[in-house]
């Protein structure tokens, strides 16, 4: 993976991470939470609930900071690795945009040529041109590294160069 991505994923997840407390208003003051009690009752039918679907395999709940309960489903535990696969997108669109508010990253509308210049030098200008935006939004144009084409993608020694090598199914900004 290109080094200067991979070590701003590495900053913007410290940050995400860092243990700030989300019910800290401005000035530092204490938002009151809107529940000051945990609803027991209302915990147990979902886990009774979450249990009955058949692809769930874990289910955590945290409150105020705090892991209330967790349970794991057909086979799966805490020491067991899963590929969360789509779920992976939330999670980079949410770092994507504390990079933005922290301003290491332009914005949605910043290119892959302006914010990766050494590992887009050589690409055509319609490569070059993809945005931030683009990719968050999973409508680069390149070929899907899914399907028929993932194993070839997650087993090459660089994920980005192996990416932007697919060819140009759509325009940048089109269709998904």
């Amino acid at each position: 993976m290109c080094q200067r991505f991979a070590i701003l994923l590495m900053w913007v997840t410290a940050l995400g991470c860092s243990g700030a407390d989300g019910r800290i208003g401005e000035g530092g003051a204490r938002r009151s939470p809107a529940r000051t009690t945990l609803d027991t009752a209302a915990l147990a039918r979902a886990y009774d609930r979450a249990a009955q679907l058949p692809r769930l395999r874990s289910f955590l709940v945290q409150w105020k900071g705090d892991l209330m309960r967790e349970e794991y489903y057909a086979g799966a535990s805490a020491g067991r690795r899963t590929n969360i696969k789509s779920a992976s997108k939330s999670i980079i669109s949410t770092l994507v945009g504390i990079a933005i508010a922290q301003g290491k990253i332009e914005g949605l509308d910043q290119t892959i040529g302006q914010f990766l210049p050494a590992e887009t030098r050589g690409l055509d200008s319609v490569k070059r041109s993809i945005t931030v935006g683009d990719l968050v939004s999973m409508r680069s144009g390149l070929q899907s590294t899914s399907f028929d084409n993932y194993g070839s993608w997650v087993t090459s020694s660089n994920w980005v160069r192996n990416a932007l090598s697919r060819p140009m199914v759509e325009e940048p900004g089109g269709r998904m």
